[in-house]
């Protein structure tokens, strides 16, 4: 049943990305949809204060999603399984996956602030998040291209290797934090010197 989670794990990856990429375009560019964006400004709260905790709020709805995504897995799993239990590796995957999750989350919310027109930022982000998958798709075809790779979260986290050496790269990890970080911290920036008269 490894083999067939694996698989299944792509496809839910992908889905959770997407969620993840439109969820941090999203809470950024709703206001200026909504022409709320003023209202919220003439509060006593500072712009660096609204951005952490839309974060905040964006990182729970994606650890809820996991969570239970990870227990009905987990449960489904068990039960189907004649061979080895492979709750560790589901354990991992999923590790594997939330850091690929903030990534795009923190993409989406670059690109919000970034992007002027709010109508444009979701589609910019799911964009750039669907080249890197076919990109991770490119490189599966051609060896000669592997170097690619670091473009592509999608090939961050090796589920095969997980499966197999219950573990993950630590130096991947590391890479999707300083990724993470660095779209975050454009997001602060940008966002504090972005004009919202609408």
């Amino acid at each position: 049943i490894s083999g067939f989670f694996a698989i299944l794990f792509l496809f839910l990856e992908i889905f959770f990305a997407v969620h993840a990429v439109l969820l941090g375009s999203g809470i950024f560019a709703k206001e200026e949809k909504d022409k709320t964006i003023e209202f919220i400004m003439s509060k006593p709260v500072s712009r660096n204060a609204l951005v952490t905790s839309k974060f905040l709020a964006a990182v729970v709805n994606i650890l809820i999603l996991n969570l239970v995504t990870f227990m009905s897995s987990v449960a489904l799993v068990s039960y189907y399984n004649n061979g080895k239990d492979i709750t560790t590796g589901i354990m991992l995957m999923f590790i594997g996956m939330f850091f690929v999750q903030l990534i795009f989350l923190s993409l989406g919310s670059f690109l919000a602030a970034f992007i002027k027109n709010p109508k444009s930022s979701g589609s910019a982000a799911v964009g750039i998040m669907l080249g890197t998958y076919m990109l991770s798709k490119i490189t599966d075809l051609k060896s000669n291209l592997e170097a690619l790779n670091i473009f592509t979260p999608f090939k961050y986290f090796d589920l095969n290797k997980i499966i197999s050496e219950n573990s993950l790269n630590y130096i991947v990890v590391l890479l999707c934090v300083l990724l993470s970080t660095a779209f975050i911290a454009l997001t602060y920036i940008i966002y504090k010197k972005r004009n919202f008269s609408l």
